[in-house]
């Protein structure tokens, strides 16, 4: 459980607070390492609700502000526990852990400090301790522990970080020949003899050279970077460098960060023996290779970015001269596929990439003016309320896409809640199951019991208790089929609810109309309905005048009754079934001869064919008047409108 590099940096002060919160096992400037033991405890929680928000509150329980460690941080602790269930150790021993934790509170130094103390160097583009430390160490070792030693030289532990402690604790117990509980990986461990060191000591690419490690140059890297493309052992060639001396592992490493190098403006590259110079004296062995080579850097050429594309046109330009006159430039521009126009532009063109250099300037000067609004008055806000803001407080005009990247880019987390993807792919797959609208709101221009309207609405019961109320309703008769209670809103309640159309049948190929609600739109709702013999129809999305009944009869119940005074669930439960005993053959309509519902059905059944059709007929004529009202009242409206 680690905030990654990439993440937002933490700052000193930052950094500082956290050391105090006993259970954290090490913070650094990007990374956060929390105990064993208090990982544990989280675990255990969470089994009980796996959610983000269990990890946030037992965080926030035990003192720590998930606002500063990010969205980040608490939704890779569920990504770990679901990956890897409990966890069962951590890399540092309780003694380990126990030495730590006496040390997390010592001022910590800056790379410059580390250097000036004689104890590190550069490896490339990171700091590592320097062989003579590493060495000393290790002849103190097990009698001093690596913490102790580092702690005598006035190294805080926290500067080196307890991983690459575990490192140096397994590399010193194989270098002694013990076990260290775990399997060990195969890697070089036997050391340099004397003959590989003298022959390594002065050479111009070769930074240190001891009996424990043989390091390169950044020249190193500079030069060769134009020719990554080709294989890491023809390119140590090149420079003089037996490839043997690396192991496979370093060698890999050693491909990837010459794969990913470039050169910034500024940067403290030492003095060596010019490319052209190696080759000169290697111009047979690369002979061999150039053509390949030339050919695989052609397959990158059109992926390059302007400072590698330059770069390799540099390289070109100090290449020497093939004595056998092949590799002309002319030749070699052709294997990359370069144009020589292009080459020479480049060559001619000192500007050349300065656009990107531009771009990346101001969007870190974007960057400042977003933060900026971020932090106006405390409150969160999201892109696009930045995107509102910005004018007005920093006088700065940006899009919203460019406000996203460069959110992304410069790791400026919201807390602001944002869209789930698995949610959207989940809505688009049940919106292909929306069914037709069938019914088209003729309700009453029907025989009973050849339409079903259903739909759910909420009840607040008790002390700010919420209940879930599932209805069946036929439009024709206003009779209700069905009322049930449920404490959860699922598809379980929409079935049940379903299968209760069996105490009272229809018609076979009836309509069975809702909106368009997930429950209604899952493939087990409508395989059930179908297999129960109804059509399914479903309303416009948000609009309920399209199941106008159900609506209307959910507000006379609210009206009319007081079930926010239920104590209890089963309370509720009793009253709403009491309700529908007495809205089906106690509580008259208006509208439906002053019958009640059950009165108005056996009405309508025992109707001849023809005064049912006069019925039908005199229900079509206030169906047409009230379409030609609403379509009068949709004018009136747009007008209001301006539309």
């Amino acid at each position: 459980m680690a905030k990654k590099c990439g993440a937002k940096k933490y700052s000193q002060e930052e950094m500082e607070a956290l050391r105090k919160n006993p259970n954290v096992l090490e913070v650094l400037e990007n990374r956060l390492s929390l105990t064993i033991e208090f990982r544990q405890q989280v675990y255990e929680e969470w089994v009980l609700k796996p959610e983000r928000s269990t990890v946030r509150r037992m965080l926030e329980v035990n003192g720590f502000d998930t606002q500063q460690l990010g969205q980040n941080f608490t939704q890779s602790v569920g990504s770990v526990f679901k990956r890897g269930g409990r966890p069962k150790y951590s890399k540092a021993s309780p003694e380990t852990q126990a030495n730590w934790s006496k040390t997390m509170n010592m001022p910590t130094k800056t790379a410059e400090e580390l250097l000036e103390s004689g104890k590190f160097i550069w490896d490339v583009n990171r700091l590592i301790l320097h062989p003579d430390f590493e060495a000393e160490l290790y002849r103190s070792y097990p009698k001093q522990s690596i913490e102790d030693g580092l702690l005598a030289h006035g190294i805080a532990p926290a500067d080196v970080g307890h991983h690459k402690i575990y490192w140096l604790k397994e590399k010193f117990e194989r270098s002694a020949g013990r076990d260290t509980g775990r399997s060990m990986k195969k890697g070089r461990n036997s050391g340099y003899d004397a003959a590989t060191v003298k022959q390594y000591t002065n050479h111009p690419y070769i930074q240190t050279a001891t009996r424990e490690k043989i390091t390169l140059q950044a020249g190193f890297f500079e030069a060769a970077a134009p020719i990554s493309s080709l294989p890491i052992d023809d390119i140590f060639r090149v420079f003089d460098i037996e490839p043997s001396i690396f192991s496979a592992t370093e060698r890999y490493r050693i491909s990837r960060v010459l794969s990913g190098w470039v050169k910034t403006d500024g940067a403290d590259v030492p003095e060596v023996i010019p490319t052209r110079e190696i080759l000169r004296n290697r111009i047979n062995a690369l002979d061999g290779i150039a053509e390949k080579g030339f050919l695989r850097i052609g397959d990158i050429v059109p992926a390059m970015n302007v400072f590698q594309r330059k770069a390799l046109c540099l390289w070109l330009q100090e290449l020497i001269a093939d004595p056998g006159r092949k590799y002309t430039v002319k030749h070699i521009l052709s294997l990359l596929g370069i144009s020589r126009a292009s080459y020479y532009a480049i060559l001619k063109n000192e500007n050349y990439g300065q656009a990107a250099i531009k771009r990346t300037e101001k969007d870190a000067q974007d960057a400042v003016f977003i933060r900026q609004v971020m932090e106006y008055k405390g409150f969160a806000k999201g892109s696009r309320q930045i995107y509102m803001l910005l004018p007005t407080l920093t006088g700065q005009h940006l899009g919203l896409k460019k406000i996203r990247r460069i959110m992304k880019e410069y790791g400026i987390t919201s807390s602001i809640r944002k869209s789930d993807s698995s949610n959207r792919m989940g809505g688009a797959a049940l919106r292909k199951n929306v069914k037709p609208n069938l019914l088209g709101r003729r309700f009453r221009l029907h025989r009973p019991n050849e339409v079903r309207l259903t739909d759910v609405t909420y009840l607040t019961y008790g002390d700010g208790c919420r209940a879930y109320a599932s209805a069946l309703l036929d439009p024709v008769t206003g009779r209700l089929i069905a009322f049930l209670v449920s404490e959860h809103n699922d598809l379980q309640l929409a079935l049940e609810t379903l299968r209760q159309s069996n105490a009272h049948p229809c018609c076979n190929g009836a309509i069975y109309h809702s909106d368009q609600g997930v429950v209604y739109l899952s493939g087990t709702f409508q395989q059930e309905v179908s297999d129960q013999g109804f059509e399914q129809s479903m309303s416009k999305r948000g609009n309920c005048q399209d199941n106008a009944p159900q609506e209307s009869f959910f507000g006379h119940f609210k009206d009319e009754c007081n079930y926010s005074e239920c104590r209890d669930i089963n309370e509720l439960k009793a009253l709403v079934a009491g309700y529908a005993d007495y809205y089906n053959y106690e509580r008259r309509m208006w509208d439906r001869n002053r019958m009640t519902p059950v009165e108005y059905e056996q009405y309508l059944l025992n109707m001849a064919d023809s005064d049912f059709g006069e019925y039908l007929s005199c229900e079509e004529e206030k169906y047409q008047r009230m379409k030609e009202k609403a379509a009068k009242l949709a004018i009136e409206r747009a007008k209001s409108l301006g539309v």
